[in-house]
């Protein structure tokens, strides 16, 4: 699976979107305010959606409703759930065998965990969540957050989260969650990726 950082491919998209929209210039390493990443994708998607076939219009169902819901404000509980079960199907055929039986009750919390988090990251406070910092006149990548401008959720909030030991936690679940992480940005990535094929 490709683990490249779904941010990088919004980036990549954006450089074609920018010719295809009467937006601004994102203002990515310029240091100004005005339309972020997510709100050019959002607006990608609504002429997607306009121009385009009712329903499905990814090649990929799960992949659309992640689109919709991390990037394009499609938040309801009705999406949330049709999000989560597409991502279940999604995890169970791959789930490894040394994890078997798939105990969908359990992978649902993982991956709730998983898109709260994504939905509401830890920002770093060194570079205000840009990813980049000003040196000597010039944007650079902010070193401390690697230009994530975030950082993942700690053990201690996910125990706590999921309800278990810290103990615990490491032992059992911190594998499984990493799994499905994994999967997730590898579907934000693939979507995003499929969006800008249609720009």
């Amino acid at each position: 699976m490709d683990r490249s950082e779904p941010g990088d491919q919004a980036r990549l998209l954006l450089a074609r979107m920018t010719t295809k929209t009467s937006a601004m210039e994102p203002a990515i390493g310029s240091g100004r305010t005005g339309l972020t990443i997510q709100s050019m994708v959002a607006g990608a998607v609504s002429g997607i959606r306009r121009q385009g076939p009712k329903g499905q219009w990814l090649p990929d169902l799960s992949k659309q409703r992640l689109l919709l819901y991390l990037w394009a404000g499609h938040t309801s509980e009705r999406d949330r759930d049709r999000l989560l079960s597409s991502l279940i199907c999604e995890a169970a055929g791959l789930w490894p065998d040394v994890w078997r039986p798939v105990e969908p009750g359990s992978m649902r919390k993982l991956l709730t965990l998983i898109i709260d988090e994504k939905m509401n990251p830890t920002i770093c406070r060194g570079c205000s969540g840009k990813g980049q910092v000003l040196y000597r006149g010039e944007w650079v990548i902010h070193g401390p957050c690697r230009g994530l401008g975030k950082y993942p959720w700690g053990t201690r909030r996910l125990a706590e989260l999921y309800q278990v030991s810290r103990k615990t936690w490491k032992k059992k679940y911190r594998s499984r969650h990493q799994f499905l992480m994994n999967l997730v940005n590898d579907l934000e990535s693939g979507a995003l990726r499929d969006l800008r094929e249609q720009l």
